[in-house]
């Protein structure tokens, strides 16, 4: 009876070391897959960057600028080594580029979204403005000549979009809305329809003399068959008007 108590103790033991060896094989095991897929990763994710998509609904920026910025010093380096941040800062470089937004798709494919601004306005020289109040500049800003042109210091946005929102809203008629706007720095404003006449406004109650405008514009297509030259309602009521200068038949010259 004690030898078959001690071989039946005896069988625990050697499964117990059947087991750790059977252990350490499999972490021997996980710890080789491992190492291969690592080897595998390091492999592939040492090759360059062999595809870039570039995405966004854009009007200014083409694919061609976005591979010629980042190409410019050479191939893009893998993805594992590149750099998100220096794409995104060496993008916004661009102009038209508001925001970029980058994924990498592994092995080998960069993913760029690309948003453009979107401007509502021409302001001063070389730059552009949003509705938001953002200013960018544009090399050429032709391109949107379509746009109102502002010229104002940088302080006045707010305002000059404002008075460009509101005076659009007061009429559907094309040849009514603003084509150019001058706010002085004494805060004067002059503004110029699409139809070529000059509104001048003065410092106070911008908004309100424009509305006076529109409300005497019928009467004054009444009164001669051309368009008034300018018209001045720096009043309290009323407007002076400027009609072009007749030759002497009565006929409007072209250059009015």
């Amino acid at each position: 009876m004690t030898d078959g108590a001690d071989e039946a103790r005896s069988l625990p033991e050697w499964e117990f070391w059947f087991g750790v060896a059977f252990f350490i094989a499999t972490l021997v095991g996980m710890m080789y897959l491992v190492y291969g897929a690592v080897f595998v990763w390091n492999d592939r994710g040492a090759l360059p960057v062999q595809s870039l998509q570039i995405h966004g609904e854009r009007r200014f920026v083409t694919d061609d600028m976005v591979r010629q910025k980042l190409l410019a010093n050479g191939p893009l380096p893998s993805l594992t080594s590149l750099d998100v941040n220096w794409v995104r800062q060496t993008l916004v470089e661009l102009p038209w580029i508001k925001h970029v937004s980058i994924r990498k798709e592994w092995p080998d494919q960069l993913d760029v979204h690309v948003v453009e601004f979107v401007p509502v306005a021409r302001w001063q020289q070389h730059r552009l403005v949003t509705q938001g109040g953002d200013l960018f500049e544009v090399p050429d800003t032709s391109l949107v000549s379509e746009l109102p042109h502002v010229d104002a210091s940088d302080g006045l946005v707010d305002d000059a979009l404002k008075m460009l929102a509101q005076a659009k809203s007061l009429t559907e008629d094309t040849e009514l809305q603003i084509a150019s706007m001058v706010i002085t720095a004494r805060h004067s404003w002059t503004i110029t329809l699409a139809n070529g006449i000059e509104l001048r406004l003065g410092r106070e109650q911008a908004l309100l003399r424009f509305k006076r405008f529109l409300m005497l514009f019928p009467t004054l297509q009444l009164e001669q068959q051309a368009l008034p030259e300018y018209v001045d309602l720096r009043y309290d009521t009323g407007a002076a008007v400027r009609w072009p200068i007749k030759d002497e038949q009565g006929l409007t010259p072209p250059n009015g």
